[in-house]
């Protein structure tokens, strides 16, 4: 029927197939090497992102959410929420959500609790904005956040959100 390297061929193809859909490690498709001031976000590397409210502000808030041309800056912010700097930012920990008011924006310590994580992933949202809009997950005028972004900031609320 068969002959011994086909047998053994055959069994080398299936075990490592079980392997990998079985969890086992697969290294071929693992993320990008990174140098030690980046980060893997998806398959690219990017500046890294620190979980403490400067590097948070820097480089994820002030260069999306209150950028220039952005939703959360200005006189007249979206959901009355101005983000132009770190301590507006921080104006954000133990603040009542205006769509989802049974939830603070930031609840110290507590990432799951905290409306900005379902934003940022697009989960548990409300269905209407305080302006009687659509919710959206934010940032709407970008691309979605990558996780490892998230996990850093799910990381700064958890130790405090100070």
């Amino acid at each position: 029927m068969f002959d011994l390297n086909y047998r053994t061929t055959l069994f080398l193809v299936l075990s490592s197939t079980m392997t990998f859909a079985c969890g086992g490690e697969d290294t071929t498709h693992a993320g990008p090497t990174c140098n030690d001031d980046q980060m893997a976000c998806g398959s690219i590397c990017i500046p890294k992102v620190t979980p403490n409210v400067e590097s948070i502000h820097f480089r994820v808030i002030g260069q999306g959410c209150a950028g220039s041309n952005s939703c959360h800056t200005g006189s007249n912010p979206k959901e009355k929420l101005a983000l132009d700097t770190p301590e507006d930012f921080l104006g954000m920990v133990n603040l009542a959500s205006l769509q989802r008011t049974e939830l603070n924006l930031i609840e110290p310590f507590e990432p799951q609790s905290s409306y900005l994580i379902n934003k940022l992933r697009g989960d548990d949202m409300s269905e209407k904005s305080s302006t009687g809009n659509r919710a959206k997950q934010m940032p709407s005028l970008a691309s979605a956040l990558c996780e490892e972004v998230i996990l850093v900031i799910e990381e700064w609320i958890r130790n405090g959100a100070q």
